[in-house]
């Protein structure tokens, strides 16, 4: 039954080339969402007991590979270029001790409560989605080595732009 659940990571892939460049959503705004999702889904999972595990594992592993296929991006490009190998390096090594004591703490988890490692799940992505959303800023659009000012001028023009092409649509739809 667990093979059934990889087939929510399948599509994750593509919703991700679709969202990260997308206006209103980007890196930072989508890893935050999708980690919402995927809280929900995990407090679904241990609400819900055996009753629709499978679907909600199949939701679960949906978000978090799209969670993942927004982190790499993020980290890689919010550290300026003199930066930005250690940056994501340190963020990678962080990364691995987490993926080495995570199991420990499971299994722990899962001896006091069959579905209780759910809640660790659910904690994990209650966290990084909130500090998703605090993010200062998306690096979608931003070209990486300008300053803020410089970033801030071109983000400025593009929401202005899609201003102009919305008036163009609605005055279109007017005068149909």
């Amino acid at each position: 039954l667990l093979f059934y659940t990889i087939l929510g990571e399948v599509p994750s892939l593509f919703v991700s080339l679709y969202f990260v460049e997308k206006a209103g959503f980007g890196r930072k705004y989508t890893l935050a969402y999708t980690n919402f999702a995927s809280l929900l889904s995990f407090v679904l999972a241990y609400i819900t007991g055996s009753s629709i595990l499978v679907p909600l594992f199949s939701m679960s592993r949906f978000f978090s590979k799209l969670s993942w296929s927004m982190i790499y991006p993020l980290t890689s490009e919010v550290y300026p270029t003199e930066f930005r190998t250690s940056g994501f390096g340190f963020a990678s090594a962080v990364g691995r001790i987490g993926s080495v004591v995570m199991p420990y703490v499971l299994l722990g988890l899962f001896e006091r409560e069959t579905l209780l490692p759910l809640m660790a799940f659910a904690f994990a992505s209650l966290f990084t989605g909130l500090a998703a959303y605090f993010m200062p800023f998306d690096t979608r659009g931003r070209a990486l080595d300008l300053d803020e000012h410089e970033n801030t001028q071109i983000q400025m023009s593009e929401l202005l732009l899609e201003k102009d092409e919305l008036a163009d649509r609605d005055s279109i739809k007017a005068a149909n």
